[in-house]
């Protein structure tokens, strides 16, 4: 299975059993006065997230993660 298979399976396979599982590595980028990453496509997919979608970012203290949730419209 290659990576981005395995990345799809993953997905849909925390998307049912409610995981936290890794999404692969990517590198922040700067634009402005604002800091972007990338979200892999079979997460964002899973979700339905596309280009314009409203999403909530959450910072969680304790274990030092962001949290990105879409809001529903």
């Amino acid at each position: 299975m290659t990576t981005a298979s395995a990345r799809a399976q993953q997905a849909t396979e925390a998307h049912r059993d409610d995981e936290t599982i890794p999404c692969g590595m990517v590198r922040a980028q700067e634009s402005g006065n604002s800091v972007y990453s990338i979200l892999p496509s079979p997460f964002s997919d899973n979700e339905e997230i596309e280009q314009g979608t409203p999403l909530y970012v959450a910072y969680d203290v304790k274990t030092g993660s962001f949290i990105v949730t879409p809001i529903e419209a």
